[in-house]
């Protein structure tokens, strides 16, 4: 179990360092408390590659739940998947990031949380961002 720990926390840490996000971000992805979720996911397959322990007290899923999984999964339906993917083509043609982009997700408990997302690209086809539900 320990071991399984540390091989997650390396990879966790590794990811960081290659999105130059440091310390500081590692940190605020280990805070449970926070208003809003912080991520970072792959373009190219779609998947949470790691997610903040603060998507708990927005989505209701553990990191365990979402890493690893394609976000579409997580989206209301299939509109809302939709209008996700468009922004990020629409923005990565044009060379920028999402800014104050909104859709929705399914919270763990069935409700829908409106989510604000704000993005920036990071090396490769690997994206952060920043998941701030409408209601807080």
């Amino acid at each position: 179990m320990e071991e399984d720990f540390l091989k997650t926390l390396q990879v966790r840490t590794e990811l960081m360092k290659k999105l130059a996000i440091g310390q500081t971000a590692l940190q605020i992805f280990d805070n449970e408390s926070l208003p809003f979720f912080l991520c970072v996911f792959d373009l190219e397959t779609l998947e949470f590659l790691t997610v903040s322990k603060s998507c708990k007290k927005v989505l209701g899923y553990d990191q365990s739940e979402m890493e690893g999984e394609k976000f579409l999964k997580f989206m209301a339906n299939n509109i809302e998947a939709k209008k996700g993917l468009d922004a990020i083509d629409e923005n990565l043609e044009k060379g920028k990031n999402v800014s104050g982009f909104k859709n929705n997700y399914k919270h763990k408990n069935g409700s829908i949380v409106e989510i604000i997302w704000y993005t920036g690209k990071g090396k490769d086809s690997k994206t952060f961002a920043i998941g701030i539900p409408k209601n807080n």
